[in-house]
C-alpha cells in the first residue's frame, strides 16, 4: 500500500489522521508502506512541469539560493520527515519518479539535465537520512528502462543513495500502448540492473489508462501471464 507526502501536507488534520492510521495499519499487518512525494512546484500549485520551473531543479542541485529556491526545498523535505517521525515506521520513500519524461518539473525539459536530477536525488537522500533512519528509498524511471532517447538507466543516483530500483510502465498491451514484449523487456532489465547492484526490483507503478474493465476484462490476468512467462523478469515486486 502506498500513499504520497501531499496527502498530509495538503489536507487538515482529520484527514491526515485518517491516513496516519492506514500505514499504521499497513505496518502492523506486515505489509510494505511506500511513500510517493509529488511535491509542488515553487512556483505553482502543480508537480506539471511548466516554463517557470525550467531552472528550479539546476538552481537546487547547484545551492543556489537566489530565489530562495534551495530554502523552499528543504522546507518540503522538513514537512516529509516530520510526517515519517509521526508514524513512527518504517516506509520505502520513492522519490522523483519518471524523471526521464517529459510532464513533471525534475523531468528532461528542465535546465541540468540528468546530470542535475542526481544531485537533486543525492541531496534529498542525504537530507532525509541524517535527520530520520524510517526511509529506504526507491528510485524508479519511466519505461523505456535501457533504450531510446532518455533511457531512465542514465539517470542512476547510484548505489549509495537507492535502495529499491524500479520502472513505471502504463498501458502495456492496451489498445494504445506498447506490447506485454516491450513490458517484460523493461522489467527484466529492471531485474538484471538489480541483481548487479544488490537491490530489490520493483514494477514500481503500472496501469492501463486506455481500455475500460469491460473491454479489456482479463488485462491484469495477461499481465500477471506475461511476467510469470518470462526469462526472469517475474522476480521482482509490484508496488
Amino acid at each position: 500500500m502506498g500513499q504520497d507526502f501531499n496527502y498530509y501536507i495538503t489536507k487538515g488534520p482529520v484527514d491526515r489522521a485518517r491516513h496516519a492510521k492506514a500505514a499504521k495499519f499497513i505496518y502492523k499487518e506486515d505489509g510494505v508502506f511506500t511513500f510517493d512525494f509529488h511535491m509542488y512546484s515553487k512556483y505553482h500549485e502543480s508537480f506539471i512541469y511548466e516554463e517557470s520551473d525550467k531552472y528550479l531543479m539546476h538552481n537546487i542541485a547547484e545551492g543556489i539560493n537566489d530565489q530562495q529556491e534551495v530554502t523552499w526545498f528543504n522546507n518540503q523535505l522538513q514537512d516529509a520527515v516530520d510526517i515519517l517521525k509521526e508514524l513512527k515506521i518504517p516506509v520505502v520513500v520513492s522519490l522523483f519518479h519518471e524523471m526521464n519524461g517529459n510532464w513533471f518539473w525534475w523531468g528532461n525539459r528542465a535546465e541540468g539535465g540528468k546530470e542535475a536530477y542526481i544531485k537533486l536525488y543525492q541531496y534529498t537522500v542525504n537530507y532525509i537520512k541524517a535527520r530520520t533512519d524510517y526511509a529506504l528509498f526507491a528510485w524508479s524511471p519511466n519505461y523505456p528502462f535501457d533504450s531510446g532517447n532518455y533511457p531512465g538507466i542514465n539517470y542512476s543516483p547510484g548505489d549509495d543513495f537507492v535502495d529499491v530500483v524500479g520502472v513505471d510502465y502504463y498501458d502495456a498491451g492496451s489498445s494504445k500502448g506498447k506490447s506485454f514484449e516491450s513490458l517484460v523487456h523493461d522489467v527484466t532489465a529492471v531485474s538484471d540492473f538489480s541483481l548487479r547492484h544488490n537491490k530489490t526490483p520493483v514494477l514500481a507503478e503500472i496501469g492501463n489508462r486506455f481500455d475500460r474493465p469491460n473491454d479489456k476484462p482479463n488485462w491484469w490476468i495477461e499481465v500477471n501471464q506475461h511476467l510469470q512467462d518470462s526469462d526472469h523478469g517475474f522476480k521482482l515486486l509490484i508496488f
